[in-house]
């Protein structure tokens, strides 16, 4: 079942990371199975360790966007997908998820 392949990569990138904590391929790993796995707070951390190591990568900046949308946390989302799309122009998804996100935000400001 996915879970428990989910959970076997999580274990898999943990260990990868503790002999080579600089490796964002790595980081990026762990975070999109914590990410599948709904444990977003973690995800978040690594995606930004990710960013940290190799920040020319914008599905990572995608990812961890998404995440934060995800935890509720849309201004810091919008930032990260804001630099995703700087470093790729005509990234649909992305564009799509700004748009979405924005709309959240304007629809909570109104509700005030």
């Amino acid at each position: 079942h996915r879970a428990g392949r989910l959970e076997d990569a999580v274990r898999y990138y943990e260990d990868a990371i503790r002999h080579h904590p600089d490796n964002a391929l790595s980081q990026n790993g762990i975070a999109m199975a914590l990410h599948r796995l709904g444990r977003f707070d973690e995800a978040i951390q690594h995606y930004k360790d990710a960013i940290r190591l190799h920040p020319d990568r914008p599905d990572t900046y995608a990812d961890l966007g998404m995440a934060l949308a995800q935890v509720g946390r849309l201004r810091e989302a919008v930032t990260y997908l804001e630099k995703a799309l700087a470093l790729r122009p005509n990234f649909t998804r992305v564009q799509r998820a700004l748009t979405q996100i924005r709309r959240e935000m304007e629809s909570a400001d109104e509700r005030r």
